[in-house]
């Protein structure tokens, strides 16, 4: 799977891909991404799984699956099978259909219809051997949840799954939704007011959670994130975000044209119909993160209809079922995204060591760690989330931390302080008050000065750092600090001849400042105004 991945890229890179492709199935029901043959399988209204090649942008030779329409699919963890729900049963059975990906043969599994049942609607596979699929009904009402063991492809009912109805009985046209590491399930049951969801757990085989919403699922649909973290369905004006026990996290307003999550990295991507926009967030701070043109217009989804999804399984494309057919978007991968660093303050002469939080760490390659422009040293990427590296030597004050890669760069949400660091606010007029705060190590000797400036600054060895006031006094002496930071407050003189003087204030500090032991801090300071 990785050379595929590289192949990906490579292509997007050059830029041998269209920001939006088109391909032109107009009878598409849903779609899943083949990562081993780089090949998207669309199941159709007229019974065939049109194979579409996304390397070389073309549709292949379709495979004839079935002489009526076809519904759900999905295909094995090994990619040898696509199991295909057929939507047209006889009078007493119903068909899923078993497709060999190495020869294109087609086996047929039967089940026994109930009272007015009809044909296989969707199917998701889990991790552990498993398919569940669901099915239609003539008119309105129940079906049983069914599963498909794929080990000897027996198909039975589970009776211990909460539907609606007790007894393992769900509404007609049930949606199933599951996780890239097929953890995690996710069923919505249609045409009923309540809203009944419930998951499953591949790691348990068993069904933790179950939750009314209130809403009708009909045309609703969800995507589940790659590990099973967080759950994203169409109802309540957006795509409402939910933890694995069905808890409401946050709603993006507006998302209803489509949605999924990607199936490499922690983002969530959907449609916005109104914009014909597919808009991209990190899938665990949900961050906005970027937006791509559709490429026509779109409007709201639809259960195997307008606004299907589906991902390339490392996250490059985005597949959308539309009025037109599918459409192809390259979403690319995002730059790092940096969310914090521990420690935020440290002394600017010591190499220290910090961990960096955030995102998409892996997804490109040359990976760089600088603070003020200068590369930290001792760099590993644990994860996709997770940096380790050491701080340069560097100036005191505050400096920012980025991260960069092949892909784009991402920054700290603030500065990190070095000590000895020191900042201003407050009032520029004269007599009037600022409030300066130092950021020091604690128990070191701290000596604070004063002056003005513009002046070029002037190194004072044996101390690290340079000196940047003139007119320069003295405002106190401290033998020795405890706290990490101390702050106070400094009143100008009521004089104008001060007015458009440039007003600095600069620390010295260290263990032992007699014997040359100390550093300069930044200074902080201001132009002074009437």
């Amino acid at each position: 799977m990785l050379h595929r991945t590289l192949l990906t890229a490579a292509l997007l890179s050059a830029g041998s891909f269209a920001q939006s492709t088109l391909i032109p199935v107009t009878a598409r029901r849903t779609h899943v991404f083949d990562a081993t043959r780089s090949l998207l399988y669309i199941t159709t209204s007229s019974g065939k799984v049109e194979r579409y090649n996304v390397a070389s942008q073309t549709l292949l030779s379709p495979i004839n699956v079935s002489a009526t329409g076809l519904g759900g699919c999905d295909l094995t963890p090994d990619a040898k099978y696509l199991y295909v729900c057929d939507t047209a049963p006889t009078a007493t059975q119903g068909f899923i259909r078993k497709v060999d990906l190495d020869t294109g043969s087609v086996t047929t599994l039967s089940y026994n219809l109930e009272f007015f049942e009809s044909g296989a609607y969707d199917l998701s596979i889990a991790g552990n051997g498993r398919a569940f699929f669901t099915t239609d009904f003539a008119g309105s009402g129940w079906t049983p949840l069914r599963e498909i063991l794929l080990a000897t492809d027996t198909i039975q009912k589970r009776l211990d799954a909460p539907g609606s109805s007790g007894f393992g009985q769900v509404r007609q046209r049930t949606q199933i939704a599951r996780s890239a590491d097929r953890s995690l399930l996710f069923f919505t049951e249609s045409n009923i007011s309540s809203g009944p969801a419930f998951t499953y757990s591949s790691v348990t085989n068993t069904f933790p959670a179950q939750k009314n919403f209130q809403t009708f699922w009909d045309s609703a649909l969800s995507a589940v994130s790659r590990n099973g973290a967080r759950i994203a369905a169409e109802f309540g004006g957006g795509a409402t975000i939910l933890s694995p026990v069905l808890n409401t996290l946050t709603t993006l307003n507006g998302l209803t044209g489509g949605l999924a999550f990607d199936p490499a990295q922690d983002r969530f991507l959907a449609v916005d119909p109104n914009t014909d926009q597919l808009r991209i967030f990190d899938s665990t701070t949900f961050q906005f993160l970027q937006q791509v043109p559709v490429g026509e217009n779109v409007g709201a989804s639809s259960a195997q209809g307008a606004g299907e999804a589906s991902m390339s399984a490392d996250g490059a494309f985005f597949f959308l079922s539309t009025a037109a057919g599918v459409r192809m978007i390259a979403a690319g991968q995002p730059g790092p995204l940096v969310s914090s660093v521990t420690p935020t303050v440290f002394p600017h002469n010591v190499p220290t060591p910090l961990l960096v939080k955030g995102n998409f760490f892996n997804t490109g390659t040359g990976l760089q760690v600088k603070l003020g422009g200068v590369e930290a040293t001792g760099v590993v990427v644990v994860d996709g989330q997770t940096i380790q590296c050491t701080s340069p030597v560097l100036p005191a004050g505050f400096t920012n931390l980025s991260v960069t890669n092949s892909i784009g760069a991402g920054g700290a949400p603030s500065p990190l302080t070095l000590t000895p660091a020191m900042s201003v606010a407050g009032s520029t007029k004269i007599g009037e008050s600022s409030n300066f705060t130092l950021f020091v190590k604690p128990g070191e000797e701290v000596l604070m000065l004063f002056g003005l400036g513009p002046t070029p600054p002037v190194a004072v060895p044996p101390f690290d750092g340079e000196l940047g006031l003139k007119m320069m006094r003295s405002l106190f002496h401290l033998p020795v600090w405890p706290l990490p930071s101390f702050q106070f407050s400094f009143t100008l003189p009521s004089d104008p001849w001060l007015v458009g003087q440039e007003f600095r204030m600069q620390a010295l500090a260290g263990d032992d400042l007699a014997n040359g032991l100390g550093s300069f801090s930044n200074w902080a300071g201001y132009v002074i105004t009437q």
